[in-house]
């Protein structure tokens, strides 16, 4: 689960660096900037960015409870259920606020194709020649 969210978180950062000028996120999953209105913030995509460093606690966790068991049941075992309950709820909330974010997003084509052709695709062949 948690190769699931670095993923997911992954995806989403590249939804909140481009939702200015390549994508429009409906105003179901973003809200206006306190100082400029007619910008929109993903705030869901912020979001599920963010949750990423949670699951990453609840691994480390699972993992200090397994530590030092021994090879029979322990009562250790009672404190994984709060980890890992806690990351497969969250996975299920982020995977359903991504499939209506990216539902009602749109993407802006043009202004995708004019950056490619800005140059900067090339940029590593520049570095490198």
């Amino acid at each position: 689960m948690c190769i699931s969210f670095v993923k997911i978180s992954g995806r989403t950062s590249n939804v909140v660096k481009h939702t200015v000028w390549v994508y429009k996120i409906s105003d179901a999953y973003s809200t206006g900037s306190s100082i400029m209105p007619q910008k929109r913030n993903a705030d869901a995509a912020e979001l599920i960015r963010a949750k990423t460093g949670r699951i990453n606690g609840n691994l480390v966790c699972l993992l200090t409870v397994l530590k030092a068991l021994p090879l029979s049941y322990s009562k250790d075992l009672q404190e994984d259920k709060e980890c890992l309950f806690d990351t497969a709820d969250n996975l299920m909330l982020m995977l359903k606020t991504m499939t209506g974010m990216f539902a009602g997003m749109s993407i802006n084509k043009e202004q995708m194709k004019e950056a490619a052709g800005a140059g900067f695709s090339t940029a590593t062949d520049w570095q490198i020649g």
